[in-house]
């Protein structure tokens, strides 16, 4: 947290002009923005520059948050349990950034990122577990989501 504390303004700058997709978790983003934790739209608010600039807020077993300037959703988690958590944000974010690429709108990316960390928090180590192939439509359904 340090770092991101040294480095705000530098961030909160290359947010604003260069940055398209953005994610943190729910605590780097309090320490970026220096609110708090507790409200998601504030953090939100302060993270945000323009539509079409994707914000997600990740919190662990709580699941994750994503604005894009004009809409915010929560996906939650389907409650799997953890042999280990390591990797789980890497595989979360390349998830939704694969899925975003693809073209999909950004709550299909936000689950595509949750299936994909939930695979990895089955095993042991950062790689076991991530997905091969974008998870099917049904996959996709089972995973919580709505509007904020």
């Amino acid at each position: 947290m340090e770092e991101i504390k040294k480095g705000q303004a530098e961030i909160l700058e290359l947010l604003e002009k260069d940055i398209d997709v953005f994610n943190v978790n729910r605590e780097e983003a309090a320490a970026l923005t220096r609110v708090s934790q507790e409200s998601i739209l504030k953090l939100f608010t302060e993270l945000h520059s323009g539509k079409n600039r994707v914000r997600i807020i990740t919190d662990g077993e709580r699941g994750s948050y994503v604005c894009n300037g004009a809409s915010c959703y929560r996906a939650g988690t389907s409650g799997k349990k953890s042999v280990s958590r390591t990797g789980a944000g890497d595989a979360f974010g390349s998830g939704v950034v694969a899925s975003l690429l693809q073209g999909d709108p950004i709550h299909t990316a936000l689950r595509v990122g949750t299936l994909n960390a939930e695979s990895v928090i089955g095993s042991l180590g950062a790689k076991e577990g991530i997905l091969k192939k974008f998870p099917s439509a049904s996959a996709l359904a089972t995973m919580p989501f709505r509007p904020v």
